[in-house]
């Protein structure tokens, strides 16, 4: 009996390991594969089905994180922060990729890494502590260091009063944007000045950031900086635009292959020589015609393939291709 129990193991393994993708049409593929790898037989089909499945649980995973980050994200108002609930975690607060302290989303507390250097609380680390109630922060020492207002009011110590612009994001003083937020970061005039580690009210980001770590001094830097990045970026496309226009020139004066004036057809070569016959008698340059020994300017095309002197007097036009001089006598 136990011998006949053997044969018949030893055949349902031999059947499975010769088994197709065929088997997965029955209920059979994951099973079979299980029989195999339980006796040391894996095929290529295996080994490829076993590496689909993986990705396919990282691909679910990562999905799930996605949904949770959204799922947050969408119960996020631009109000004041309310606790969260108990035993959720501090948040990292980081100036430039620099950890300087953490948010407690439960005991609505900022600490930073900061000590007080003096008074009864030397040695201590500096805190803001948030009134849900009514936007008010006070420090350890029970100093009023600013408060928030879900009309996106914010008062400084260092800046005065500020406001966040929920719709666009932009945190504004006296009329002008000093900087955006998000529910992750901060910038002013596009210096990335700070971020939170996990997502939050932006308000609080603007608090954090505009409404208590920078001052009017460090505004004006950046300022200063973002006009810089501006003027070196519009000389950069006028520059990119001259050598296009310059570039478009030459090509046009290359394509140019027959000039005529005073009834003379003229050929015009790869180099720009323009050829009476064999005599040379001028050249076509970045879209100027010269005389050949003086190399004198004597014309330009534009653009829209207009020929003229050059004080602007209308001489000829392009057809084709072509250049016609009306019968101007230029060489």
């Amino acid at each position: 009996m136990k011998h006949s129990v053997k044969v018949s193991v030893m055949a349902l393994i031999a059947m499975f390991a010769f088994s197709t993708a065929a088997d997965a049409q029955f209920g059979l593929g994951k099973l079979a594969r299980k029989v195999r790898k339980a006796v040391g037989v894996q095929t290529t089909q295996d080994r490829f089905e076993e590496f689909r499945e993986q990705q396919a649980k990282e691909d679910k995973i990562r999905q799930q994180k996605n949904d949770s980050i959204k799922a947050v994200m969408a119960s996020i108002t631009p109000t004041i922060p309310q606790p969260a609930a108990e035993g959720t975690a501090p948040i990292t607060i980081k100036w430039k990729g620099t950890p300087i302290g953490t948010w407690d989303p439960v005991g609505l507390e900022i600490t930073f890494n900061k000590t007080y250097d003096e008074g009864e609380f030397a040695g201590q680390k500096v805190s803001y502590k948030l009134d849900p109630s009514t936007g008010q922060w006070t420090s350890k020492k029970g100093t009023n260091v600013g408060s928030m207002s879900n009309d996106g009011t914010i008062v400084s110590p260092n800046l005065g009063t500020i406001k966040f612009n929920p719709q666009t994001n932009a945190v504004v003083k006296n009329g002008e944007v000093i900087g955006e937020v998000s529910m992750l970061k901060a910038s002013s005039y596009g210096t990335s000045i700070g971020s939170y580690e996990t997502h939050v009210s932006p308000l609080l980001v603007a608090f954090t950031f505009h409404g208590s770590l920078i001052s009017e001094n460090q505004i004006a830097e950046w300022k200063e900086a973002k006009n810089q990045r501006d003027l070196a970026a519009a000389k950069a496309r006028q520059e990119a635009a001259a050598r296009a226009a310059a570039q478009r020139s030459s090509s046009n004066s290359n394509s140019y292959k027959v000039l005529y004036y005073n009834g003379k057809k003229c050929e015009i070569d790869s180099n720009g020589r323009i050829n009476d016959g064999y005599n040379g008698i001028g050249w076509l340059r970045d879209g100027k015609i010269t005389t050949f020994s003086a190399g004198n300017t004597v014309g330009r095309i534009e653009s829209d393939g207009t020929v003229r002197t050059m004080i602007g007097n209308k001489i000829g036009e392009v057809r084709n291709g072509e250049i016609y001089l009306n019968g101007s006598n230029l060489f």
